[in-house]
């Protein structure tokens, strides 16, 4: 049996094992290239996973996230912190040879020493997240966002449930074209991962429209168990404040459905202050990433 069959098995008998790192994730994204998976196992019985991607660009080896993925990181069995150590360092001398290696690490993952061992250098990065068991987070709102609200209302915009992803793909793909960004994904790629999402997890997307039902703004959200993923978004320029509006209806719908409101942040300064006005807090996560020719490590912090 190999490694992504024992994976396969490994994750249908747990419950603990997060959508990003489930095999019908990696199967639904991983279409330009290939995901694997480095186990370790103690009498039989795995005891540690890493789930990766592989690729290549410009005839490169690369080593990195499957599109639509912020992060995979490590999945343990149950294991204290020695043992969770030694399986980090099992699973990492298992990773293929790869020219550039970047491995993203959830929040609240710190065992960083035998990635560091093996030459990794570490990259702490931000999240948002918001706490939502506390009574009314809308009471966390900074005082500009309320006005945005106050003002989108009383413009007509509505934010609304919708159950077509193509809305969110194409408000999505309008900002990444104004941002001048190329994204890693199309819409048949996203439709696909979507398919997958109804399948084994929960998705909702609210979507802003004006008074005359123009789609001005759309976020895509993924649940599992109690955490919630602000996962895709996009919208019209111009409309600041559709985009709240949309934001504001998820964190109202989720409030009571779950306990943890994820950003999935960005270090875009404009983009942080976006989420620290809804109250999230700043969650520090962490990129490991190894460079086999040392010139693209050197160009990579230039």
């Amino acid at each position: 049996m190999d490694a992504k069959t024992k994976y396969r098995a490994f994750c249908e008998s747990r419950n603990d094992v997060p959508v990003f790192r489930q095999p019908w994730w990696l199967d639904a994204v991983c279409r330009d290239g290939t995901w694997g998976v480095c186990v370790t196992e103690k009498d039989g019985i795995i005891t540690g996973a890493l789930p990766y991607f592989r690729t290549k660009r410009w005839g490169i080896s690369i080593i990195t996230l499957p599109p639509l993925t912020p992060h995979t990181g490590v999945q343990f069995a149950d294991s204290g912190r020695e043992e969770a150590l030694s399986v980090i360092r099992s699973l990492v001398r298992q990773l293929p040879r790869a020219t550039v290696v970047r491995l993203y690490h959830p929040p609240g993952f710190k065992m960083l020493a035998p990635f560091e061992q093996r030459g990794f250098r570490t990259m702490e990065r931000y999240t948002y997240q918001l706490d939502l068991t506390a009574p009314e987070p809308e009471r966390l709102f900074n005082t500009n966002l309320r006005r945005k609200l106050k003002r989108a209302r009383q413009t007509g915009l509505v934010c609304q449930e919708s159950d077509d992803p193509d809305i969110v793909f194409s408000l999505n793909a309008m900002s990444l074209r104004r941002q001048g960004v190329r994204a890693r994904y199309d819409r048949e790629l996203f439709r696909r991962l979507d398919e997958a999402i109804q399948m084994h997890a929960g998705r909702k997307i609210f979507i802003t429209y004006d008074t005359e039902g123009t789609p001005l703004a759309g976020g895509y959200y993924v649940q599992e168990d109690r955490r919630v993923v602000y996962y895709l978004t996009g919208g019209h320029n111009g409309h600041p404040t559709a985009m709240s509006l949309v934001m504001a209806t998820a964190l109202e719908y989720y409030q009571g459905r779950a306990g943890l409101f994820d950003f999935e942040g960005s270090m875009v300064p404009g983009i942080a202050r976006f989420f620290r006005s809804f109250g999230g807090q700043p969650v520090a996560y962490y990129a490991t990433v190894k460079y086999g020719v040392p010139l693209l490590g050197f160009l990579a912090r230039r």
